[in-house]
């Protein structure tokens, strides 16, 4: 089977420190042990003073870990002819299988608070679950410093899709995410179709799904 991308819309916010020990490999089998990070090198240097001097509302310095990912570069996964699954538990207590969602297209999209392209692409996820039943969007949030700042953070700007506290574990059940936000993209037969390094938009996501009809 082919892989598959979806096209970038804005470019990605690298990742803080703690920086994650992850690569654009396929993901590798939870309790694995992952390489150790080399260095950054003098171009990941420059990159992080330039992120560090970002106009944020809480600013934070940002740390980049780019080998294999440059700014708007997509990931690509290798697909596999089986359905893939997972077990979240949002932030209202529900538990959320991949398996509860056959026949509709499931985006699952990792961001943080303190990430300005998430917060881009936030009003066309909030529409995508709102006006499309063939969608559902459940948003995993990472680096977060408690869970009542992110439930500020949800209830500030509307959001009503599922919110999942995320951490290790669950990443590894999704895929790698070496930038935010990352998403990944589940066909109705729950196969994981398309990742995305950096935010995406509603016409990303409906060109993709129209393409594969």
């Amino acid at each position: 089977m082919n892989k598959s991308i979806l096209s970038v819309s804005l470019a990605p916010t690298p990742l803080r420190a703690p920086r994650l020990a992850l690569h654009s490999q396929p993901t590798q089998a939870a309790g694995s042990m992952l390489p150790e990070i080399p260095p950054l090198s003098p171009r990941e240097r420059e990159q992080t003073n330039a992120f560090a001097n970002f106009n944020l509302t809480s600013p934070k310095i940002m740390v980049i870990k780019f080998r294999k990912v440059l700014l708007g570069l997509l990931l690509c996964l290798p697909l596999v002819g089986q359905a893939a699954d997972f077990t979240l538990q949002d932030m209202q207590g529900k538990v959320h299988h991949l398996s509860d969602y056959r026949g509709k297209w499931v985006l699952v999209n990792f961001w943080a608070t303190w990430c300005p392209p998430c917060l881009k692409e936030i009003p066309d996820l909030i529409s995508l679950h709102n006006e499309r039943k063939d969608v559902v969007v459940i948003g995993i949030a990472m680096e977060y410093a408690n869970g009542k700042l992110v439930a500020d953070f949800v209830k500030t700007h509307g959001v009503n899709y599922p919110i999942v506290l995320g951490n290790s574990k669950i990443l590894a059940q999704i895929g790698e995410m070496e930038a935010l936000p990352t998403s990944y993209l589940y066909s109705p037969t729950g196969e994981q179709v398309a990742a995305q390094a950096g935010a995406i938009t509603r016409e990303n996501i409906e060109s993709f799904i129209k393409s594969r009809r």
